[in-house]
C-alpha cells in the first residue's frame, strides 16, 4: 500500500477462516510456492523488518512514572 490506512485491509476473521479450509497441506503448498517464487532469496537467513512506523509510548517496568503514578505523586 502507498498510503497509511486507518481501517484493516481484511476482516482478521476472514484469515482464519481460509486457514482452516486450507488446512496445514495447503499452508504447505502455498509456503513452497512462495519460496519457489523468491528463489534464493527465501533461503537467506536474513528477516528484513519495515520499522517506518510511528513511534509508540511505551513505558517500561524499570521507569519510575509507574511508581509515581501509583503513589499519586
Amino acid at each position: 500500500m502507498a498510503h497509511f490506512r486507518w481501517n484493516m485491509p481484511i476482516d482478521p476473521s476472514r484469515l482464519t477462516r481460509f486457514r482452516h479450509r486450507i488446512g496445514s497441506e495447503g499452508s504447505e503448498r502455498i509456503l513452497k510456492e512462495s519460496i519457489r517464487l523468491q528463489g534464493s532469496r527465501a533461503q537467506k537467513n536474513v528477516a528484513i523488518a519495515d520499522t517506518t512506523v510511528q513511534e509508540k509510548n511505551i513505558t517500561y517496568p524499570t521507569n519510575v512514572k509507574p511508581l509515581r503514578s501509583a503513589k499519586g505523586a
